[in-house]
């Protein structure tokens, strides 16, 4: 019984000890909230903020795919500062380079903090070069 108790505890710790880690590099407390999109003369315009609702600032990589028929048309990454309680207000705005959509295109982003940062690669691997 003693033996139970005690291994009961331990696991409890370690699961508290390995769960901190993964809070910490959480990305769900950053995000991006997309304000305008369009494209002109060969250029797609991305204005967006952040919002950081973590109590110091971060460094993410954000990455923006410009997505037309499941197709990507052009993609971007940028690292970029975000202050600690950023509500988003604070707008951005980059340039994609990248072909007409055929159709209606939509731009997807997708934020990449510390230990996740190196998956934006991946992310971004269909785009065109």
């Amino acid at each position: 019984m003693r033996k139970s108790f005690f291994l009961a505890i331990g696991l409890t710790l370690e699961i508290l000890i390995l769960a901190a880690p993964v809070h910490a590099g959480n990305p769900r407390n950053l995000s991006v909230v997309l304000k305008d999109f369009a494209w002109a003369d060969g250029k797609y315009r991305i204005k967006f903020g952040i919002v950081n609702k973590n109590t110091y600032a971060r460094n993410p990589t954000i990455a923006f795919k410009i997505i037309d028929d499941s197709r990507p048309l052009a993609c971007k990454r940028i690292t970029l500062n975000v202050p600690a309680g950023s509500d988003g207000s604070a707008l951005q705005e980059i340039t994609v380079d990248g072909l007409s959509a055929k159709g209606e295109a939509k731009v997807e982003a997708m934020v990449f903090d510390g230990r996740n940062r190196d998956r934006a690669g991946p992310w971004l691997s269909d785009c065109p070069r």
